[in-house]
């Protein structure tokens, strides 16, 4: 438990510390620069590990910590998640096809969800 715990907390040390980092580059963009943008740049923060590496952990407190400072914060759900949530089970992969097309489907769904918000958040006039 003790490891697990020190996970989560080195996983949120990182996250705070990419989001510090993160801030402080959006401060020195000038208003001028991003006023003649016609689509606002969408920043992409990734948070990968196995299980219980602290991800969730990391994505709430670095979500509120944005939203604090007056970011909107789009958070993607996984697809992998979204399919086997939804009727997808382990026992329809039994074969190595069923197996390299459900690879197939999360890549393409995750990578359609992301560019929806992505082309969502691009048009906001928010940070």
């Amino acid at each position: 438990m003790a490891m697990r715990h020190a996970g989560a907390l080195g996983a949120a040390a990182a996250a705070a510390a990419l989001v510090t980092a993160f801030v402080a580059y959006r401060r020195r963009r000038t208003a001028d620069d991003e006023d003649e943008e016609e689509h606002r740049h969408v920043y992409r923060i990734v948070l990968t590990g196995g299980p219980c590496a602290g991800k969730t952990t990391a994505l709430a407190r670095l979500s509120g910590f944005l939203q604090e400072r007056g970011f909107r914060v789009y958070t993607v759900p996984e697809m992998a998640t979204i399919m086997f949530t939804n009727g997808v089970a382990f026992a329809d992969l039994d074969r190595d096809e069923a197996v390299l097309n459900m690879q197939r489907a999360v890549l393409g769904g995750q990578t359609q969800l992301e560019a929806g918000f992505a082309r969502v958040a691009a048009t906001t006039r928010r940070p």
